[in-house]
């Protein structure tokens, strides 16, 4: 059975401003930060935000992903993937992070091995395999990440987007499927 999160949530700003923030989050927790000094800067990242739990819902995003942890006293921290992320931006830190820590991003990816396909169609191919969520949203909130994580292209093809896999969505699919 694997460990990985079936809760991710998405960040404030579209997927254009995933990366940005989440970065910031990270570096925010390179030498320990409060959760309640973590959801102040959601807060500062996102100022239209009013809702508490949407606030909680993103700052809990690099727990699961495992860029910050959880220490003793509360306390939140970079993990040593995570500083690497936060001093550099490297995509491929976040990559790896969407596979090994969420559930269903390994399964996106390779329903997107066959060929491009939509939003709804991975979600349809997901079901199909007895992959589904209770929340409708589920995979496109994945699909957003690895479209961040330049893992999947998107492109808008008559009123819908169609999705593929990037270069280094194959490398991580097939690095993923080495590893076991």
């Amino acid at each position: 059975m694997s460990d990985r999160r079936r809760n991710l949530w998405p960040l404030p700003g579209g997927t254009g401003a995933y990366v940005s923030n989440l970065r910031a989050m990270v570096a925010a927790a390179r030498d320990g930060v409060s959760r309640p000094d973590l959801e102040a800067l959601v807060v500062e990242l996102a100022p239209n935000v009013r809702s508490t739990s949407t606030v909680r819902g993103y700052a809990s995003v690099p727990v699961t992903l495992g860029l910050i942890q959880r220490g003793p006293g509360g306390h939140l921290s970079a993990t040593p993937p995570g500083a690497r992320f936060a001093a550099s931006g490297d995509l491929s830190v976040l990559r790896r992070a969407l596979v090994e820590r969420v559930f269903g991003a390994v399964e996106v990816l390779e329903e997107l091995q066959v060929g491009p396909a939509t939003c709804p169609e991975v979600t349809e191919r997901l079901a199909e395999r007895g992959i589904s969520w209770n929340h409708p949203m589920a995979v496109r909130y994945r699909v957003w990440w690895l479209v961040a994580a330049e893992a999947i292209g998107s492109e808008r093809d008559s009123r819908v987007d169609r999705l593929s896999l990037t270069r280094s969505g194959r490398r991580l699919l097939s690095a993923q499927r080495a590893r076991g």
